[in-house]
């Protein structure tokens, strides 16, 4: 999976996807808004793509032929390029074709398992397909065999399908539920785009009944419903160990009625009803343990609303959803006594003018993000509110990692920044061409019409300068 670095307005609502690397980066707990099964799995299974610390190995493409090999972290070639496509190594495998064939292979490029009719590669091991059957593979061989009609990866479950019915399988392998339903929808799939999270929860369904149950990864059911007489038109994690649910039923008249709810993580217990004339913002997420930005009816702004003791506040408020694929990073910004300021885990992690607030970039990173403010110059840590005044010649951040960034100049040449402010190469490389990792950068230059990669070490030493190969950070 390719990281996508994205950069947004603080000004907008917006939910976006961000691939996820886990190196020396905040511990995934540190999200009180992250659910706890995303942030076990984010705690087992985020590594997977930090390649080149995880795995030693980084991708390259031979200008001449087109194919694929990998690179040590030396930057010497390790796997020759021989591979009409090549995934990134994670774990310590990596998915390759050869000659319209999928296998597995290790770091030293031997097959581990294979070979396929296709491969699709997910944190926890790659779903295999051969002879219209799927199966799940990783480094240590077979997780689940080859007998399914679809597999698809949840972010901490597999949906498995037999015979047009649905179960559902650990990363592990273990069967939690046999397949037995109609229907089945995973509320957090990987590489989707939703508007809410559902915390990891799994939906199943079954048409004769009309019955629809949740379960967590586990497999545990935590509710179950009846469309013949009340349709669950929503339900959502909200951070904080809490859930919404909004509910549809129907009056004596056929007309239908919305109630919607906070619940407890058993999604049962009722904490609070909205208030009337409310509705939450696109985001679904709680502002801290206790309080929920929502917006009022007709256009009318927005409130606070603290579910424990049922007082609402009118507040102008910013929101921020930082991808779906990574519930819990949320950041809004409050106007509270004439200033700005912004929430990250019910803390002010950073306070703004009005005129700051029209200049707030977001940049996201590992597990943590920054906000570039454009009039100060400074990059501020959104977790931990630790401020970086950036060079004068920088007037732009596009990417960042665990203590490294990609910065603009006036010219829109890029270069690297430091955590401690430390320029680490010039303004040399091609606009929006260098990729920041954990533990390095790769940068594309032009020298005399052509492209020369360099990819640099964490401190900016080179490790390797080519014409020759593409390099791929990923």
């Amino acid at each position: 999976m390719a990281k996508r670095k994205i950069i947004l307005p603080v000004a907008i609502i917006a939910v976006i996807a961000v691939a996820v690397v886990g190196f020396a980066a905040c511990a995934p707990s540190s999200y009180s808004t992250m659910s706890p099964a995303l942030q076990d799995y984010y705690g087992d299974y985020g590594e997977y793509y930090n390649n080149i610390v995880k795995s030693g190995r980084v991708r390259y493409q031979d200008a001449e032929t087109g194919l694929y090999g990998y690179l040590d972290s030396g930057g010497n070639v390790a796997i020759p390029a021989k591979y009409t496509s090549a995934r990134a190594f994670g774990d310590g495998f990596a998915a390759v074709a050869l000659d319209g064939n999928y296998a597995l292979i290790d770091e030293d490029g031997n097959v581990i398992a294979g070979y396929f009719d296709s491969v699709t590669a997910t944190p926890a091991g790659v779903i295999v397909l051969k002879d219209g059957k799927y199966g799940v593979y990783n480094k240590d061989g077979e997780v689940l065999p080859v007998t399914y009609d679809g597999i698809k990866a949840n972010y901490s479950t597999y949906i498995i399908e037999k015979v047009g019915k649905y179960g559902l399988a650990s990363l592990s392998g273990e069967v939690l539920i046999q397949p037995q339903y109609d229907e089945a929808i995973a509320m957090d799939d990987i590489g989707e785009d939703f508007a809410v999270s559902g915390g990891g929860l799994i939906m199943f369904g079954d048409n004769e009944s009309g019955k629809v149950i949740y379960v967590d990864s586990d497999g545990n059911t935590l509710k179950t419903l009846y469309l013949g007489d009340t349709q669950d038109s929503a339900i959502c994690y909200l951070g904080f160990d809490k859930y919404m649910i909004s509910y549809v039923t129907y009056n004596s008249s056929g007309v239908p009625v919305e109630t919607t709810g906070i619940y407890e993580d058993d999604l049962t217990t009722l904490i609070a009803e909205l208030p009337e004339g409310t509705y939450p913002i696109p985001n679904y997420n709680m502002l801290d343990k206790n309080r929920i930005i929502l917006n009022k009816d007709g256009g009318g702004g927005s409130v606070i609303y603290n579910i424990e003791t049922g007082e609402a506040e009118v507040s102008k408020c910013y929101s921020l959803a930082e991808n779906v694929s990574v519930p819990g990073r949320f950041y809004h910004i409050l106007e509270e006594n004439g200033a700005y300021n912004t929430y990250c885990n019910g803390e002010v992690v950073l306070t703004l003018t009005y005129e700051e607030l029209q200049s707030i970039k977001i940049v996201s990173g590992t597990f943590r993000d920054y906000a570039y403010n454009t009039m100060t110059n400074t990059l501020t840590d959104l977790l931990t509110g630790e401020q970086l005044t950036l060079s004068r010649e920088i007037v732009d951040v596009t990417a960042a990692e665990e203590g490294l960034f990609a910065v603009k100049n006036a010219a829109g040449d890029m270069a690297v920044c430091a955590k401690n402010g430390d320029m680490l190469s010039p303004f040399c490389y091609d606009s929006d061409s260098v990729d920041v990792m954990a533990d390095g950068f790769i940068g594309v230059r032009n020298v005399n019409g052509r492209s020369v990669y360099e990819w640099r070490g964490f401190d900016g030493n080179l490790i390797l300068r080519t014409a020759e190969m593409h390099i791929y950070a990923n």
